[in-house]
């Protein structure tokens, strides 16, 4: 799938309300992370497949404090 087709997507996914979409498979093009609504904070962090780190702490993102829905381990 071209990463212009991967990017649209997200932001389609952004605009329908979704929060913490990314881009999968596209390692270094800057899509693949998931961050903070509230803040813009890095709170999932992600090279191709891995995650590289996890930075959600009780449900809550460690700069602002915002409360992260979902399921995060």
């Amino acid at each position: 799938t071209p990463i212009s087709t991967l990017r649209k997507a997200r932001e389609i996914g952004f605009k329908a309300g979704l929060k913490y979409v990314y881009e999968g498979n596209v390692p270094g093009e800057g899509g693949e992370n998931s961050y903070c609504p509230s803040c813009k904070e890095i709170l999932i962090e992600r090279f191709g497949y891995s995650i590289s780190a996890n930075l959600i702490k009780d449900s809550r993102c460690p700069k602002c404090n915002a409360l992260i829905e979902g399921v995060w381990s």
